[in-house]
């Protein structure tokens, strides 16, 4: 497999954003499938946004290239399991 670009131009945030179907933490995130009764005096929905919010920010911060600093280790790793894999 080869990447189609350099690791250290692979924001994270943006990996996770185009491989997620959706983010609806909870059903009141949906507004199309929302039927929860409680959703117009809930605080729950903005406390789990700010959260969200902040898990992606924070993934914004690496890139790929972060991440594969120890790739000879991880390489090694990945090695060793794929060959334990086809142990009878």
């Amino acid at each position: 497999m080869k990447l189609a670009r350099h690791p250290d131009d692979i924001q994270i945030g943006e990996v996770v954003r185009n491989t997620e179907e959706d983010f609806f933490v909870v059903e009141c995130f949906d507004d199309s499938k929302n039927t929860c009764l409680i959703s117009d005096a809930c605080r729950l929905q903005g406390v789990l946004g700010k959260a969200l919010t902040a898990f992606m920010e924070t993934l914004d911060q690496y890139k790929l290239g972060d991440l594969i600093i120890n790739k000879d280790h991880l390489q090694s790793l990945m090695t060793h399991s794929a060959s334990a894999d086809n142990k009878p």
